[in-house]
Order: C-alpha cells, then sequence, then structure tokens
C-alpha cells in the first residue's frame, strides 16, 4: 500500500523510504523510495531516485530509476539516467536521457548530472 502525501502537503528536506509513495505536493528536496507516482499537480525540486519512477507533474532535478515513465503532463527539467524509459507525447523533457545498466545507476554521481549547474547561496552577513 503506498504512502499518499496530498496536494496541500509541501515538504522542505529530503525524503526515503523503502515503499512506495504516490506524491501530489511540492517538495524541495531529494526523493528516494523504491516506487514513486509524481502526480500531475506535484513538483519536485531536487533529484528523484528509485527502483520505478512514474511522473505525471514537474521534476526540476536528475531523475535515477531502472523504469521511468514519463506521461504526457510531465514536465522534467534535468537529466534521466534509466534501464528502461518509457515517453508519452506531449511529455517535456530539457535535459539528457541517459541508459545505464542496474549494476551502474547506484554510482552516478549526482553531481555529474548538472556540471554547470550553479547555485546561488545568501551572503553571510
Amino acid at each position: 500500500m503506498p504512502s499518499i502525501l496530498g496536494p496541500d502537503l509541501r515538504i522542505d528536506g529530503n525524503l526515503k523510504t523503502d515503499g512506495t509513495i504516490q506524491f501530489d505536493g511540492v517538495v524541495n528536496g531529494d526523493i528516494q523510495t523504491n516506487t514513486i507516482t509524481v502526480g500531475p499537480a506535484a513538483v519536485v525540486n531536487g533529484s528523484i531516485t528509485g527502483d520505478t519512477v512514474q511522473v505525471d507533474g514537474s521534476v526540476n532535478g536528475t531523475i535515477t530509476g531502472r523504469i521511468v515513465e514519463l506521461r504526457k503532463s510531465a514536465k522534467v527539467i534535468g537529466d534521466i539516467f534509466h534501464h528502461s524509459l518509457a515517453i508519452e507525447a506531449g511529455a517535456y523533457i530539457e535535459g539528457m536521457c541517459k541508459h545505464v545498466e542496474t549494476e551502474q545507476r547506484h554510482r552516478i554521481e549526482p553531481s555529474l548530472a548538472w556540471p554547470s549547474l550553479v547555485i546561488d547561496e545568501p551572503a553571510a552577513s
């Protein structure tokens, strides 16, 4: 049975579970799980790592999964590392898609996904 995180939920921080997540809210952080479904209204600002990743909403970050499915309403800005990739007509991707063997996907360095990404941190007062 999946953990369902509703549309009124906003999480600032990382999520980690060995289970299944149905996510419909906003998360500012990384998600690591066995299976995740990013709902049509959901926004993830961070990376997603899982065995099965299904995206109907928006992901701003790297996706790493054995099986990655992008539905027609998906919007992904970031790289996708996958063993199996399915993309429905209408899905939006801005980034690289790279096939990796199952053993390799655990060794991908997240920093390699956005080598030119600059994070603007507030100046110390």
